[in-house]
């Protein structure tokens, strides 16, 4: 909740509006260490296996690749929207929808026959590994390699969240891969929940190059304390011959429901 908002709260129910200024300069002052708060964060994914969780929902992923014109503007686009079903605990993503158009029958037979592969592959292999797309995503070997500071304490869905920015230590890592070269040169920040030091947002840039990547994650919890992925969103920009490149992906998750 921004301050704007909390302002129009009290004076919608009659509360003196000078109150809220030393709360929220209170609030900024008491920020805590930002060491203590990515350990918060690393002993809540010990602790908890949300990825597990999740998978025991059901669903709805819309998939939206788009190339852009110098302007921004949309010059190809390709939209998809899938169901996603928990097999076995693996999450199986069913092709439902093209352009916002339904799928013909050769093409619905064709994900009736991708899920039946999928089905008999699980039965061969019974893998009980955790699963997820943000699986492992913040883990202490990831974090040691970047400096975070804790910037200001902010309100999302009226729960209290910590924003904190992140940029690669020098000297750097050593760089023995190609994701070695890419992580050294990632900057960011990260919304953690206050209270359950879970992961609410993340967004990343390349630092030290021309090229554009800016990347955002989103996370959203659920009524029953499950926390799952809500947007994934990923810029990119760099030279395509003699012109300019640039593309834009979305991952929308919604519906969340049990089976």
């Amino acid at each position: 909740m921004s301050f704007a908002v909390l302002r129009r709260n009290f004076l919608a129910t009659g509360a003196c509006v000078l109150a809220v200024w030393p709360w929220n300069a209170l609030a900024q002052e008491n920020l805590p260490e930002a060491s203590s708060v990515i350990q918060r964060v690393l002993r809540r994914a010990e602790e908890t296996d949300q990825a597990r969780e999740e998978s025991k929902y059901v669903y709805e992923k819309r998939s939206l690749s788009e190339e852009l014109d110098d302007s921004g503007k949309p010059i190809k686009r390709n939209e998809k929207v899938f169901e996603v079903t928990p097999i076995e605990g693996v999450p199986f993503s069913r092709l439902i929808r093209i352009q916002d158009r339904d799928l013909t029958e050769e093409e619905r037979e064709l994900q009736d026959r991708r899920e039946e592969d999928f089905r008999r592959r699980i039965a061969q292999k019974r893998p009980h590994a955790r699963h997820g797309m943000d699986e492992d995503a913040l883990n202490s070997e990831l974090v040691e390699r970047y400096d975070f500071k804790v910037e200001k304490r902010d309100w999302v869905n009226k729960r209290a969240v910590l924003v904190l920015s992140f940029h690669p230590k020098k000297p750097h890592a050593p760089e023995k891969t190609v994701e070695d070269r890419v992580l050294n040169r990632l900057a960011g920040q990260v919304w953690v929940d206050e209270e359950e030091a879970e992961v609410l947002q993340v967004r990343v840039w390349l630092i030290c190059s021309i090229k554009q990547c800016d990347v955002k994650i989103e996370r959203q919890r659920l009524p029953d304390d499950v926390w799952v992925k809500k947007s994934f969103a990923i810029l990119l920009g760099g030279r395509k011959l003699l012109s300019s490149m640039r593309y834009r992906s979305l991952e929308e998750f919604y519906n969340f429901r049990k089976p």
